[in-house]
């Protein structure tokens, strides 16, 4: 029997419902005399009242901890622009950043690139669920002897085909080149070249996992690429340099980098000056 799944509010009802039948059921006690009593009834509503008290008190403590986490501060600014030097370094220099003739799983073409290894991540395809079919009978009985009777139906219905779901089909490593990017599993591969590229699209699945869906003309089912977040938004950037190389736009890809750092530098100088006018 699968239990379903309900909201916090569903659950706090059902509790509620629950404990007036359980206090209604028990027996009053006597009052003795000289003695304080307390209702059974009444020890039951504690837990009731002391629930949303404790889930309005979780929330605020969250909501405290996302604006913490979302105000600005120096430490973040120098992080991010850490991290936009690094990019810069390594993209202008894509061409010497790995060596190709090391055995990686992957063979390079000439005049190929690798420009990221990623271990350990999910190939995606979306599977079919199985089909449903809802329908009913009718019919009428005719008698054919005194104890023997027969019921001629017919049925009538509908199938419903089940929901296509993103499902991880194999696991293994995925490489990103200026010119493809490649996974390689256990039981599948595939190959997604930058010139059949149609869209490279980020996802959500779950709160900390993504999938970075890659479509290609040469092939009808679409795959994709599934890790945790961070992960996933560093083979983003990763595909969208390969794509820019192969496409002539390696310089462009750089200068946005570039004035995306400016821009930083000049919100951590502002904030240094006047940093009470960043938290308001």
């Amino acid at each position: 029997m699968r239990i379903p799944k309900l909201k916090k509010w569903q659950w706090f009802l059902l509790v509620l419902v629950a404990l007036s039948v359980v206090g209604n059921l028990l027996p009053e006690q006597q009052p003795v005399e000289g003695a304080e009593t307390t209702s059974p009834v009444v020890l039951l509503w504690i837990p009731v009242i002391a629930f949303p008290v404790y889930l309005v008190l979780r929330s605020r403590k969250k909501n405290k901890a996302a604006i913490k986490a979302a105000e600005p501060s120096v430490e973040k600014f120098q992080k991010e622009i850490s991290e936009l030097r690094e990019a810069i370094e390594f993209f202008s220099n894509h061409e010497s950043q790995y060596n190709e003739a090391q055995p990686g799983g992957v063979i390079a073409k000439k005049d190929e690139h690798v420009i990221a290894v990623v271990s350990e991540v999910g190939l995606i395809e979306s599977r079919r669920g199985p089909t449903e079919f809802k329908g009913g009978s009718t019919g009428v009985s005719f008698r054919l002897t005194k104890r023997v009777s027969v019921r001629k139906s017919g049925m009538r219905g509908q199938a419903t085909p089940g929901e296509e779901t993103p499902t991880v089909i194999d696991q293994g490593k995925f490489v990103i080149s200026d010119q493809r990017a490649i996974f390689v599993g256990n039981k599948q591969s595939r190959e997604f070249e930058w010139d059949n590229l149609l869209s490279y699209d980020m996802q959500m699945l779950g709160k900390k996992n993504a999938i970075l869906y890659l479509p290609v003309s040469n092939r009808q089912k679409v795959s994709g690429i599934a890790s945790d977040l961070a992960a996933i938004e560093q083979v983003h950037q990763r595909v969208a340099f390969g794509v820019s190389v192969a496409t002539g736009r390696k310089d462009e890809f750089i200068n946005m980098l570039k004035a995306e750092l400016s821009e930083t530098e000049a919100e951590l100088k502002s904030f240094e000056q006047h940093p009470s006018g960043h938290s308001e």
